[in-house]
């Protein structure tokens, strides 16, 4: 292939001789073929091929054609020269090119090769000139054709303008109409209003409205009194422990330490197998339906390079019949069901990472669901080298699939700011970072030691820290998971309460120098001091009795504290329990007010 290239100030593209199927008979149809987009063998030179020196232009179609008839030409399909036009040539592709000149040395040179051709070769000739003909009829009726059906498609158009024109005129009409029904409701409303005002209850109540504007003019002016950052709302939050972190509104970005999209372009044609690992335990208890759910979910991943790890974690009910009955619904799905003693989700899913083949793995709960474009959207982000986690947003749903929290992230920054760009952004508040939001680098899972299992709760947190320290965790803002939190809350079991007080200590040891870093040390312990106190309300509002031993907890994390919120609350809890957390109750609504 050959480029054609303007020799104006421009360097314009003007086309390219790019042809394959040349041959002899071709070739006497006209020239393609510039001097430079030829090689070939010197042996044909030796057989009497040679340039005619008495032709005075077009010496090089000649020679193709004598070339043409010795060997076969084969055509590579690259443009690997540039041919410029302009000059004074009578024969090149720049306008004012000699008309004359170039038709005398065309029928000169036809005259030529027409005293040397053999019957074959002309019958080939006549064969390619039917074939031309008979193409050309094609595409005068395929264009006919379309400009048939682009004439059709044309009055259909006219057809429905025309109707959106009568529909506008019907709308207009309607319009009109309902601004003269506002009109009278709203002259009613002012009537009544008016009626309203000039009535003797109206006068009556003068002083309780009066009350409630002075009541807002006092919160005003507390949350803006001089030198309390935060009013007296904010001094009472800080004596009581209740602080930010981080300081500053809420905010959402994305990348690995809040850099713009894309950190670098994603691998489109990466194709990894991702191993989906779905802890299950009696997942027919509530409602199978949410199990079920949960694996369509994975069957209908639009990312197909994948496979699924069920671990049983000693369920007694029918989730083994279950998956066998979808599973025989689904012969396509590569998937494999593992069944163990029971100790917990934290050790069925490092059970079924050592049993999975996938370079990546990420975690599905067994009512929880993922978008079909779940892996779609994240794996393409897994091809850059530097990329080991990819988190996302999600969307919290009820049982009966209605999404309570759209965008629990962007819209409601539970867990905020992500992604993390410090350590602290995770020692010191819950995440909110589930096990189903994550796509983990197999060889990273392995390197941190997997879940804790000795944790029923926080073990995300727990995980998310050592991948934060040992890796690079990048957070993609799209919504990829519903999470469904329906009936029971978890949070009111022996496990998780245990779990709370294990995690705390495991921060303690590992991430406040042993004491050493006294600003560590404060804020992890209000983290859990407050989920341990809220807890305790939340337990004792619906009677359930593990508000006792949550108080017990927020107890034993009081002396980590800062001196002043240690005083604070050390006379709180020399109230019995139930005086404790009615004056706490108390104290929340103070501060709503406030």
């Amino acid at each position: 292939g050959v480029r054609g290239i303007s020799c104006s100030s421009r360097q314009e593209s003007i086309m390219e001789f790019r042809e394959p199927g040349v041959d002899f008979t071709r070739l006497l149809l006209g020239n393609i073929l510039p001097i430079h987009a030829v090689l070939f063998p010197s042996d044909l030179l030796k057989r009497g091929s040679c340039f005619d020196e008495s032709l005075e232009i077009y010496e090089d179609w000649d020679f193709w054609l004598q070339l043409a008839r010795q060997t076969p030409f084969v055509f590579v399909d690259r443009v690997s020269a540039t041919y410029y036009t302009g000059g004074d040539s009578a024969v090149g592709l720049a306008a004012g090119g000699d008309t004359a000149i170039t038709r005398q040395a065309t029928e000169r040179l036809l005259a030529k090769w027409l005293n040397l051709l053999q019957p074959a070769e002309l019958g080939a000739i006549a064969d390619r000139h039917h074939y031309i003909k008979q193409s050309l009829l094609t595409k005068q009726a395929a264009l006919q054709h379309q400009v048939a059906e682009r004439e059709v498609w044309i009055a259909d158009r006219d057809a429905w303008i025309k109707a959106q024109d009568s529909r506008i005129n019907d709308l207009g009409k309607t319009m009109a109409a309902q601004a003269a029904d506002f009109s009278h409701a709203l002259a009613t409303q002012e009537a009544h209003l008016a009626s309203l005002y000039a009535s003797r209850s109206w006068r009556a109540s003068a002083p309780l409205r009066w009350g409630a504007q002075k009541a807002r003019r006092i919160r005003q002016i507390m949350r803006r009194a001089p030198g309390t950052q935060g009013g007296i709302h904010g001094l009472a939050q800080r004596a009581m422990g209740i602080r930010p972190w981080p300081v500053g509104p809420p905010y959402i970005s994305q990348g690995f330490a809040g850099e713009p999209l894309p950190l670098a372009a994603p691998e489109s044609n990466y194709q990894p197998l991702i191993s989906v690992i779905m802890p299950v335990y009696n997942a027919c208890r509530s409602d199978k339906r949410y199990f079920i759910r949960a694996l369509e979910s994975i069957v209908s991943q639009t990312y197909s390079h994948l496979e699924l790890v069920v671990v049983d974690d000693g369920s007694t009910d029918e989730t083994r019949q279950v998956f066998e009955d979808f599973l025989a619904r689904h012969p396509g799905l590569q998937a494999r069901y593992y069944a163990k003693e029971n100790g917990g989700q934290s050790s069925a899913r490092n059970y079924g990472a050592r049993h999975c083949n996938g370079k990546y793995i990420g975690f599905l709960d067994q009512d929880d669901e993922w978008f079909a474009d779940k892996l779609e959207k994240v794996v393409p982000w897994l091809g850059n080298p530097a990329v080991d986690v990819v988190y996302t947003d999600a969307d919290v749903i009820d049982g009966d699939d209605k999404v309570t929290y759209h965008k629990i992230h962007q819209t409601h920054c539970m867990g905020w700011p992500h992604p993390k760009s410090c350590i602290e952004d995770i020692l010191f508040k819950d995440i909110i970072v589930m096990p189903g939001l994550m796509t983990i680098k197999k060889e990273l899972f392995d390197q941190v030691g997997g879940f804790d299992e000795r944790l029923s709760g926080y073990e995300d947190d727990d995980l998310f820290l050592r991948l934060y320290q040992h890796g690079r965790i990048f957070y993609l803002p799209e919504t990829t998971l519903r999470w469904r939190i329906y009936g029971e809350n978890y949070s009111f079991s022996h496990r998780m309460l245990a779990s709370r007080t294990l995690y705390w200590k495991k921060l303690m040891e590992g991430h406040t120098e042993r004491g050493a870093n006294r600003f560590r040390e404060q804020m992890i312990s209000q983290r859990f001091f407050w989920e341990f106190i809220n807890r305790a309300v939340d337990q004792y509002q619906v009677g359930n009795s593990l508000y006792k031993q949550s108080v017990a907890g927020a107890r034993e994390i009081l002396p980590y504290l800062s001196s002043f919120e240690r005083f604070f609350f050390s006379a709180g809890f020399l109230l019995p329990t139930k005086q404790l957390i009615a004056t706490i109750r108390l104290s929340r609504k103070l501060l709503r007010f406030f």
